[in-house]
């Protein structure tokens, strides 16, 4: 916001732009946190565990309670990602969702946690599985607080998740499809007191989103190739099926084999073809007949074939054994 547009805002905007900016500045300190720190492994004395339909366990008092879901029912899975703010981070997962998981992104609530070294943890839950877990949820007299993806236990245990502890949130993403209430962050106003090391951390801040900014940039570049080589290869369909669409077009516009099997079978038995001449929208046949065969009426039956007439433009010699016949006939695009 520039410093005259300062003087003429009021009140509300003010607000908001302080809001805005101090969590901005938030996600920023809790980016440079080490992840043991961010991730917390705080046991919860009162949750609820979701193993499937039917299969709800729940622990402590209370209709109000976090519920952990199954990592068994959900897709997880460990990627390299920049060391970017949690708001930009979310965004990127969001962008990088179908590429990260085998389903599309609007049938799966996504939740992400950042890991050690540089990685990140991104978990997907079906949206037609929180449905149903929801509802039982409901049937059996308990609201979910929070919606999060129960941490898996260490090989070798007894148990296949760590009990009471979250791993990855989904109540974000769950609220954006609309089945749960948005959570409201009761523990922000602690961190105002942190307000004061906004100077200290001023040149830190401007460096890491420096590096981050870079490391974007890597990967747009890494990423150059890939795109260029699948609008190639998109080129190239478009191109191949043109092709094909116009021999289609051709193949029905002049179906030679076709035109000569139903000549075949519109032409009586008692009569013999010696000539045949198919320009692709006319043929020309000549030959000899019984008596008693129409070659002309035989032709006329046919819907593949219109304008039947005598051509009679070359001589031909009769023999004992037949009458000569010389019939042009125009050639339609439908078969009989």
């Amino acid at each position: 916001m520039a410093g005259g547009s300062i003087l003429d805002a009021d009140m509300r905007t003010l607000w908001l732009r302080l809001r805005s900016g101090f969590a901005w500045w938030r996600s920023e300190l809790g980016a440079m946190l080490p992840a043991s720190l961010r991730s917390g492994t705080g046991r919860l004395r009162s949750f609820a565990l979701y193993n499937g339909p039917g299969q709800i366990e729940a622990v402590g008092q209370g209709a109000d309670r976090p519920v952990l879901v199954d990592p068994s029912l959900c897709l997880v899975r460990e990627i390299d990602l920049p060391a970017i703010a949690a708001a930009d981070f979310a965004q990127l997962v969001a962008m990088e969702a179908d590429r990260i998981f085998p389903l599309a992104p609007d049938i799966l609530a996504i939740g992400h946690a950042r890991a050690a070294h540089g990685r990140a943890r991104v978990a997907a839950l079906p949206l037609d599985t929180a449905r149903g877990m929801l509802a039982e949820l409901r049937d059996a007299g308990m609201v979910p607080a929070v919606v999060g993806l129960a941490r898996a236990s260490e090989p070798g245990a007894m148990s296949g998740v760590m009990p009471g502890v979250m791993d990855i949130d989904f109540t974000p993403s769950l609220a954006a499809a609309g089945l749960v209430a948005p959570v409201r962050d009761a523990a922000a106003r602690w961190w105002l007191l942190a307000g004061f090391l906004f100077a200290g951390n001023l040149g830190l801040l401007v460096w890491r989103d420096a590096e981050s900014v870079a490391r974007l940039d890597e990967l747009v570049a890494q990423q150059a190739p890939a795109v260029k080589g699948a609008r190639a290869i998109t080129a190239r369909i478009a191109r191949t099926q043109a092709v094909a669409e116009q021999l289609a077009v051709r193949r029905r516009g002049h179906d030679a084999l076709g035109t000569l099997v139903v000549l075949t079978r519109a032409m009586p038995a008692a009569a013999w073809v010696q000539r045949y001449t198919w320009d692709g929208a006319a043929i020309r046949i000549t030959g000899y007949r019984r008596p008693q065969a129409d070659v002309a009426a035989a032709l006329r039956s046919s819907k593949r074939f219109s304008d039947v007439r005598s051509a009679n433009t070359e001589a031909v010699t009769e023999v004992q054994t037949g009458l000569p016949f010389d019939i042009a006939a125009h050639v339609e695009g439908g078969a009989s």
